[in-house]
């Protein structure tokens, strides 16, 4: 396993590494259980996936490595 330690040191510099955690494995369907978990909204499980996939792909597309 990688050893890192994260943390930024350019605000101008190219990026080269960024972590990014996946979305949560469960739906979020009304706006009464997003206030119980302290969401602002609802959410659908596969939107966020593939929100999360496009970004990771458009991160590694750019040449950064997604941890």
């Amino acid at each position: 396993m990688k050893s890192i330690r994260p943390g930024c040191w350019s605000e101008q510099g190219e990026l080269e590494a960024v972590i990014v955690c996946p979305p949560s494995i469960v739906d979020i369907p009304n706006a009464r259980i997003a206030a119980d978990v302290n969401w602002s909204a609802t959410t659908s499980q596969d939107k966020a996936m593939a929100a999360y996939l496009a970004l990771k792909t458009a991160l590694e597309d750019s040449g950064a490595e997604v941890l």
